[in-house]
């Protein structure tokens, strides 16, 4: 009864499913042989009834032919699905054009009419167990482990060039502007600027006196610049200069550079040549001051005060033609008298 319950909607639909066959196989039959509904009704009715009891259920329906078919509906068991019913159609000679049904449907027992008709055995329905009562036999299934995926490795980490050792150039060492060395260190030298006012050429001058008149080895030493020659007159360098420019270069002489350019320079004599606004002047440092003092130099010291050039511009002065034309005046400064 337990199974009947818990299978009670199973079973209802195998009764519904029966009535529906029985109803369905009747209205085929009253179609094929042309008979009373009614009565085909009555007899699927009691035909469901006996196979709910559990008894098996036959009935032969004459057809068209002369073969009658016979239908034979197995009961099932309680909770089981109905099966359909197995229709066994049996070889039996029956008069021509006989179209009357072999079993009658009597109240409460259907039995069928020996109407000529062999005995027909019934057929084994295979019934069908419910899927509720199947027991699961399926052997256990092992569960598969996932298989450990390795870590995908990282891609390696670009190592960038080494960067070339840059090429050495052969770059020019920059030296300090430094004064130039002269040559012959017992000779006299003065130094001068291409500056304009005929510096130069005034000192080309001098040195042929001194070289000619006088006897005294002379070198002339270039700068680039008016203060590089002024310093190296102060450190004693060079013994003396004659393109000092009054008024121009007395800013070079004080301030910063009054210790060390204008306290180690002094004049010598007075201007050597003058216009409305300039005037030329000799410079030399200490030690060279001394020096001329002392006797032995006393010719060229006398020189240097005596020395004057009347000329308006000494930048057109001719080295040789001046010596020439000044000979006169030359002898008269070179006299140590």
């Amino acid at each position: 009864m337990s199974i009947l319950r818990e299978n009670i909607v199973y079973t209802i639909l195998a009764l519904v499913a029966i009535v529906l066959i029985g109803v369905t196989i009747g209205l085929q039959l009253v179609i094929i042989t042309g008979q009373n509904p009614t009565v085909l009704n009555g007899a699927a009715q009691q035909a469901t009834q006996q196979s709910l009891n559990g008894q098996s259920v036959a009935f032969a329906v004459s057809t068209a032919t002369e073969t009658p078919a016979v239908l034979i509906i197995q009961p099932a068991p309680i909770g089981a699905a109905q099966s359909e019913p197995t229709a066994a159609m049996q070889d039996n000679p029956a008069p021509a054009g006989s179209n009357t049904i072999t079993q009658e449907v009597q109240s409460g027992d259907v039995q069928p009419v020996a109407t000529d008709v062999a005995t027909v055995e019934p057929t084994a329905t295979e019934v069908t167990q419910p899927a509720a009562e199947q027991i699961a036999v399926d052997a256990p299934t092992e569960t598969a482990l996932p298989t450990p995926v390795p870590p995908t490795p990282a891609p390696p980490t670009p190592i960038p060039p080494t960067p070339a050792p840059p090429t050495a150039t052969d770059t020019p060492t920059i030296l300090p502007t430094e004064s130039p060395t002269p040559v012959d260190a017992t000779a006299f030298h003065i130094g001068f600027a291409n500056r304009g006012y005929g510096c130069p050429v005034v000192s080309q001058i001098v040195e042929r006196i001194l070289e000619d008149r006088l006897d005294t080895a002379t070198e002339l030493i270039s700068f680039d610049t008016v203060e590089s020659m002024f310093r190296a007159v102060a450190n004693n360098e060079i013994d003396m200069t004659l393109c000092y420019v009054d008024p121009d270069d007395r800013e070079l002489l004080r301030g910063d550079n009054k210790r060390t350019i204008g306290f180690k320079m002094v004049q010598l004599g007075s201007q050597y040549w003058e216009s409305d606004e300039q005037k030329l002047q000799m410079w030399v440092n200490l030690p060279t001051m001394s020096a001329l003092r002392a006797a032995d130099h006393t010719c060229m010291l006398n020189f240097f005060y005596s020395l004057r050039f009347v000329e308006s511009d000494l930048q057109i002065i001719d080295v040789n033609s001046w010596l020439n034309a000044h000979a006169a005046d030359i002898d008269e400064w070179v006299n140590c008298e």
